[in-house]
């Protein structure tokens, strides 16, 4: 009596390792990397402007004056409460003065007399 015929293996034949730097990988790298730059370098002013602080908000600025051509202001201080608004590199706002020599200035009141000038806050406008 004749053997059977071997039956075909189901078993896959051994394969050859795959090289780790395949070309189509290596060069689809190299793209996604280029384009990754490009966009960073497109984008640089957008990511600068996003981590700069922004001024906006409410300020107090305390200016301590040394020179004045009236030498009553000599050694005196002001204060001013100022609003800024910081929009890209463009920066405005309002203000007033709000102390003197760490005195409360009075918020302005009518006055009786029309012609009269009162002590009041005094407001300003900035454009930086």
């Amino acid at each position: 009596m004749s053997s059977p015929a071997p039956s075909p293996s189901h078993e896959p034949a051994p394969s050859q390792p795959k090289p780790f730097w395949n070309p189509g990988k290596l060069i689809a790298t190299a793209l996604a990397v280029i384009a990754a730059v490009a966009g960073l370098i497109a984008n640089l002013t957008g990511i600068f402007q996003f981590l700069q602080p922004s001024l906006s908000g409410q300020w107090l600025l305390t200016m301590h004056i040394q020179q004045s051509t009236d030498s009553a202001y000599v050694g005196k201080t002001a204060t001013f409460q100022i609003f800024l608004i910081n929009d890209g590199q463009n920066v405005t706002g309002a203000g007033e003065k709000i102390q003197v020599d760490g005195k409360d200035i009075p918020i302005a009141e009518p006055s009786a007399d029309p012609g009269a000038r009162p002590a009041f806050r005094k407001q300003s406008y900035l454009d930086l």
